[in-house]
């Protein structure tokens, strides 16, 4: 009789009776390989294995499935899912791509897209801009975008977006409408713009729109040429961010100093290192500036 109520009693506690609420719970502590093989176990894991919540860790991995694959974004596995990136050896033709972007513009759940050093040249421009512009957080660090493209996503962006942080160095942007980008680029709370050929016209448009009115908080517009900027309008515009980073931007004495005599209240972090004309300024400028900012960076080397 023992050994009777001992075997119901070990059948009892087996995982085929455990409430789904148990494996979920279970199952949240699996790496996503294994979570993927307790979907071949039976057809009540396989059950609770669909959960999208367990899945929302998962990032689409876009060039590793074929484009005829791509409609496992809409499955109820993956509803979850708020990361997509694109391999960078991903070079899909205008059809392909076209695809690409529109399951991404219908999941509405995808809030972070990596298009970084990525051959996207045939996306049809308004379509990237309309996917770029329902993201949270864009990488497209050194994607081989045409002007074209530069243009509708800031167009788009000028208009509606719902982008926080965009990271786009290495992407010339010197195309780009002056307007469109400043009022695109005010929007967002993080803006990496390193090395995008900037033009000043364009820089100019940027600060003024800053110094008006701005959601950023931080910008980076490192290895862009800035010594055509006006000093006072660079002064003003990047008073009232959080951080700025200025490293490497050809800036001016007069820059400089019209930069520390504006800092405001906001500005934490200030990097403006290997710019030639910091030997000229005043150490005394450099000493005062210390004390007002949290984080300033001034080295040559």
């Amino acid at each position: 009789a023992e050994n009777s109520t001992s075997r119901k009693m070990v059948e009892f506690v087996t995982m085929n009776f455990l409430p789904q609420e148990m494996l979920m719970k279970i199952f949240s502590c699996l790496t996503l390989p294994d979570l993927a093989n307790v979907l071949l176990v039976c057809r009540q894991w396989k059950e609770v294995a669909e959960t999208p919540w367990l899945w929302r860790r998962l990032e689409v991995v876009v060039g590793q499935m074929k484009v005829n694959n791509i409609g496992i974004l809409g499955t109820r596995r993956l509803e979850s899912v708020k990361r997509v990136r694109l391999l960078s050896k991903y070079h899909p033709d205008e059809e392909e791509a076209e695809a690409v972007f529109n399951a991404i513009l219908e999941h509405e759940g995808i809030k972070e897209l990596n298009i970084s050093q990525n051959e996207i040249s045939k996306v049809n421009p308004e379509t990237l801009a309309k996917a770029v512009n329902t993201m949270e957080q864009v990488n497209l660090f050194n994607a081989k975008l045409t002007n074209l493209q530069c243009e509708a996503l800031f167009q788009q962006m000028a208009l509606e977006t719902k982008l926080k942080i965009l990271s786009i160095g290495c992407v010339n942007l010197s195309g780009v409408n002056p307007e469109n980008l400043a009022n695109g680029l005010n929007k967002v709370q993080t803006a990496r713009l390193c090395n995008t050929a900037i033009t000043k016209e364009q820089l100019e448009a940027l600060f003024l729109v800053m110094a008006r009115r701005s959601d950023l908080q931080e910008v980076d517009l490192g290895h862009n040429n800035l010594a055509a900027v006006n000093s006072d309008v660079l002064a003003h515009g990047i008073k009232n961010i959080e951080t700025v980073k200025l490293y490497d931007t050809n800036l001016s004495r007069n820059q400089i100093e019209a930069v520390i005599r504006n800092i405001g209240n906001k500005l934490k972090t200030l990097d403006i290192c290997f710019n030639l004309a910091i030997r000229e300024t005043p150490r005394q400028m450099f000493e005062d500036a210390e004390s007002e900012i949290e984080e300033f960076s001034y080295l040559m080397h």
